[in-house]
């Protein structure tokens, strides 16, 4: 097997956990998790050097399964850096809200 065709494999494979770990986010500690994660895994994602003249500060908020406030976070891309932080960002500021299962699936 070609070496395309492996990594065109382990994609499929890193797709198909994301979706089943997305449907599991209907599950309180499941969600909780996510929101653990959120921080560390946008930072390991950004790409430094495509942001590299962007300035910007928004926050993610997540929607809760239950119907509880969504998880926010604030995001700061500033200097080719990425830092994100519980918490909103305060008013004025861009935001963005998404289901857990979806950031699952898009980071997957």
């Amino acid at each position: 097997m070609s070496a395309a065709a492996r990594r065109l494999r382990f994609r499929g494979a890193i797709a198909r956990g994301g979706e089943a770990v997305a449907r599991l986010e209907q599950r309180p500690l499941l969600y909780r998790a996510v929101l653990r994660a959120i921080p560390l895994a946008i930072t390991r994602r950004f790409d430094a050097q495509a942001a590299a003249d962007l300035d910007a500060l928004f926050e993610l908020r997540i929607r809760d399964p239950r119907g509880h406030e969504p998880g926010r976070f604030t995001i700061k891309i500033h200097d080719g850096r990425c830092d994100v932080r519980r918490g909103g960002a305060g008013e004025g500021v861009t935001a963005v809200t998404v289901a857990a299962g979806d950031l699952v699936r898009l980071g997957s």
